[in-house]
């Protein structure tokens, strides 16, 4: 490999080296985020522009954050709730067809 090719990425080249869709590539591209120069037909990007726009991310730091309390559900694991709301149904059922 040429010294030159070591300082440019074709675009699949730079979406396999930084993780990053090939459209969202594009469209670092497009908006101007990110350069890239063409060689003949050929676009590639320069590793020291690569490198630049990784230094220019938004680095991110978690937040400590209190664990939410975990919410009682004791209500339907109680015994007999299921054989109480069926029985509910079954006297609502039985005064409708008296009525």
């Amino acid at each position: 490999m040429t010294s030159h090719l070591l300082y440019l990425l074709s675009i699949p080249d730079f979406c396999r080296e930084y993780k990053v869709s090939r459209s969202f590539a594009y469209g670092l591209l497009q908006d101007g985020t990110l350069t890239a120069v063409k060689v003949g037909r050929l676009t590639r990007i320069r590793r020291s522009d690569a490198e630049a726009w990784v230094a220019g991310l938004a680095t991110f730091k978690s937040a400590t954050r209190k664990p939410k309390p975990i919410q009682s559900t004791t209500w339907d694991r109680r015994p007999g709730t299921k054989a109480k709301a069926r029985a509910k149904i079954k006297t609502r059922t039985s005064e409708l067809r008296a009525e």
